[in-house]
C-alpha cells in the first residue's frame, strides 16, 4: 500500500526535486480524504526555501498549483488556503509592474506581519 502522507508530506516540504515529487504524487487517487495540513510553519518554511534558492521561481509557482488543487490536503486556517492560491496565480495577485520575485517578497513581508 501506498503510503499517501508521506507522500504529500513530502510534497508540500518541497523535500525533493520538483520533477520527482510529481512522479512521487502520481500514485495517489484524487479522491482520497484530507491526510495532511499545511499549517503556518510549513508556509514560512517554503517561503525560506524559496528565499535561500532552494529551487527556482517557476517552480515555486509550480509546486503552488499542484498542492493548491491536490485532494488529501487540508489548511488550518483560510489565510494558508489564500496563501498558497497567491503564489498558485501570481498573475491574478500581483501588479503588472512588479516581478514575480517582487510579488513573492511582498508576499513573504505580508505573512511575516500575519504571524
Amino acid at each position: 500500500m501506498t503510503d499517501y502522507k508521506n507522500i504529500l508530506q513530502n510534497f508540500i516540504e518541497f523535500n525533493k526535486a520538483l520533477s520527482q515529487l510529481k512522479e512521487d504524487i502520481k500514485t495517489i487517487p484524487f479522491d482520497i480524504d484530507n491526510v495532511i495540513e499545511i499549517n503556518k510553519f510549513c508556509i514560512v518554511k517554503i517561503f525560506n526555501k524559496y528565499k535561500n534558492k532552494e529551487f527556482s521561481t517557476l517552480d515555486f509557482e509550480e509546486w503552488a498549483k499542484v498542492v493548491a488543487y491536490r485532494t488529501g490536503i487540508n489548511y488550518e486556517t483560510q489565510f494558508e488556503y489564500e496563501i498558497i492560491h497567491q503564489i498558485a496565480n501570481p498573475r491574478l495577485y500581483m501588479s503588472l509592474e512588479k516581478s514575480k520575485e517582487q510579488y513573492y517578497e511582498t508576499l513573504y513581508s505580508k505573512i511575516s506581519k500575519h504571524y
